[in-house]
């Protein structure tokens, strides 16, 4: 199926030109069995931003009543995790916007590859319409998320995708994610038409990534050395033991797709249980700082 612009989309259900985002920026590391984050850097607030310039120039069919389908870049920088927990992007679409699918997608060859997790079904938080084209209304629209997860590299810069499927009051296959070429971040804006392939690789959609970058250092940091976190592998409960001086804030465990599992501290243990097998990731934040440590469930 060959590429429309939003220009005929008042005749038929197209694609438009979009772009993406950018790159998460702060300081962190990776992958590593335990890592550790100082105090002074416990999960930064941080955005990457391909900004809206007014013109509304083209866009991207995210239609979720279409065949197409639309997905942005996020660059997690070397060396840092990021938690992405609010969306904001700009959408032609007349009628409102009604639902969200967002679906996470691995990078692959500078392309989405496989799927890695999604949140499905959201209502905007807010949506305003600031302008239109081509017969179509332009809305802003703010997504709150479930934390999901980006995991970086501790010496490369790691690229994930973000597919937005939109859902208008009518259901219509007319929504396009709006893209520019007056600036980029990133890769291109990729688009699903038969296969994932970039239209146009001067267009970057209009978004703003929102979250959490995280700093991750190595093994034999402070922290690291003062919680004891066992068994590991576990079956049952995972015991989390902490000096008396120091105060745990926040614990979250996600599985390898970024998704948080609900587990919680309750007494120093938590219960895995219910659990499936795998590989998980335990984010704890405390007064001596922020660790993260890979933890097994058998």
């Amino acid at each position: 199926m060959k590429k429309i612009t939003i220009l005929v989309a008042a005749l038929f259900v197209s694609s438009l030109s979009f772009a993406q985002v950018s790159s998460i920026v702060e300081t962190g590391g990776v992958d590593a069995p335990v890592v550790f984050e100082g105090p002074t850097h416990q999960f930064a607030p941080c955005t990457s931003e391909n900004p809206n310039d007014g013109t509304f120039e083209n866009g991207f069919n995210c239609s979720s009543a279409s065949a197409f389908q639309t997905a942005n870049d996020v660059t997690v920088a070397a060396g840092e995790n990021f938690t992405l927990s609010q969306i904001t992007a700009s959408i032609f679409a007349n009628d409102g916007i009604a639902l969200v699918d967002v679906i996470y997608y691995e990078d692959d060859g500078g392309l989405p590859g496989a799927s890695i997790g999604d949140e499905l079904g959201l209502v905007p938080t807010s949506q305003a319409v600031i302008g239109n084209n081509f017969g179509f209304d332009v809305n802003e629209i703010v997504l709150d998320l479930t934390d999901f997860l980006f995991a970086g590299d501790p010496d490369n810069d790691t690229t994930y995708w973000i597919e937005l499927s939109v859902t208008d009051g009518t259901g219509s296959g007319s929504v396009f994610w709006v893209i520019t070429t007056s600036t980029a971040d990133g890769l291109p804006s990729a688009q699903l038409d038969g296969a994932w392939g970039i239209p146009d690789p001067a267009a970057d959609g209009v978004a703003i990534w929102g979250g959490d970058c995280e700093p991750i250092l190595g093994v034999g940091d402070n922290l690291a050395e003062l919680v004891n976190i066992y068994p590991n592998p576990a079956t049952t409960v995972l015991n989390v033991e902490v000096p008396a001086d120091v105060e745990i804030t926040d614990v979250a465990l996600y599985d390898v797709l970024g998704k948080n599992t609900g587990a919680s501290l309750v007494n120093g243990t938590i219960n895995v249980s219910g659990l499936s097998r795998g590989v998980y990731i335990l984010k704890m934040k405390s007064t001596k700082g922020t660790l993260t440590q890979k933890v097994i469930k058998r």
